[in-house]
């Protein structure tokens, strides 16, 4: 599919039961049908992508150079569908180093949103944490509440709005395990 193509492990279920394939830095995910058969499900376009580069043989060096200082972004790992939405990530520079950009489309509205993942907004409505499955239509997350508790408790800084939620992330130490969110988008 493309040239030094490592092994990706971007291969999920979405809520049709539809196994859906993200090569590693492609902009294309796949519908594997069976054994010996796939075809094309998405397309996903974006401005300066890494994959405009996929006929180059390039290091991962070259490709975080690329990105980090020329402004290019690569689809990222993450690509969940449900009936009503697909969710994934795209990888872009910010400040000097790769982020992570949360999005998710809108299949009725067609129409893509950003999910902030900064400390400065996520925690007044609700936590958004790593998306890790599906089960039908309810999405299953996770997020460790010790990582986050100081950006919580720190002078009432952020609240949440679940009781039960900001006693869990409150009460959390460096051994807590982690949460699991289970949610759905109507």
């Amino acid at each position: 599919i493309q040239k030094q193509y490592s092994i990706s492990a971007n291969a999920v279920y979405n809520s049709m039961g539809d196994l859906l394939f993200n090569p590693t830095l492609s902009d294309t995910i796949y519908h594997i049908k069976s054994f010996n058969e796939y075809s094309v499900r998405y397309i996903i376009q974006h401005k300066h992508s890494i994959w405009d580069k996929h006929q180059e043989v390039l290091s991962y060096e070259e490709i975080s150079d690329l990105i980090r200082n020329s402004g290019y972004k690569a689809l990222g790992s993450m690509f969940y569908e449900t009936s009503k939405y697909i969710f994934f990530t795209i990888n872009r520079k910010r400040d000097k180093f790769i982020a992570v950009k949360y999005l998710f489309f809108d299949k009725k509205q067609k129409q893509v949103y950003e999910m902030d993942n900064s400390y400065n907004k996520i925690y007044v409505e609700m936590i958004l944490p790593d998306l890790i499955a599906l089960d039908g239509e309810v999405c299953i997350a996770s997020f460790d509440p010790y990582r986050i508790k100081e950006v919580v408790t720190n002078k009432g800084t952020y609240t949440i709005k679940n009781d039960t939620l900001e006693a869990i992330i409150k009460n959390s130490n460096e051994n807590s395990n982690p949460v699991l969110v289970l949610y759905q988008l109507k």
